[in-house]
């Protein structure tokens, strides 16, 4: 009993009783920690949607650009804006398999 840290007869030895804060606190930590993860991914998760919403936009944009390039007005400025678009998509494409891995 008394290597176990309980004393003689079941009752806690000193070094047991100074020592149950420090393991309770360690204990309440380790509980604590999937909570953490759990709002760590979901706060991943909201990052991941919000990426995929601005890159679904992004596309939508891209599509009206392209209609307006077919239908004759193909200046410099949309091409210029669609190479824009494309290049934010494809920064946004890199987070999204960033943040997919981390999940």
């Amino acid at each position: 009993w008394t290597a176990l840290g309980l004393g003689v007869e079941g009752e806690p030895s000193q070094s047991l009783r100074l020592l149950a804060p420090r393991v309770l606190a360690s204990l309440d930590a380790r509980s604590a920690a999937p909570q953490r993860d759990s709002d760590s991914e979901q706060r991943l998760m909201h990052e991941l949607e919000n990426l995929r919403s601005e890159h679904s936009d992004i596309n939508e944009i891209s599509d009206r650009l392209g209609l307006q390039e077919m239908g004759g007005a193909g200046n410099v400025h949309v091409v210029a804006q669609r190479a824009a678009l494309k290049k934010r998509k494809l920064m946004l494409k890199d987070q999204m398999a960033g943040l997919s891995a981390k999940l």
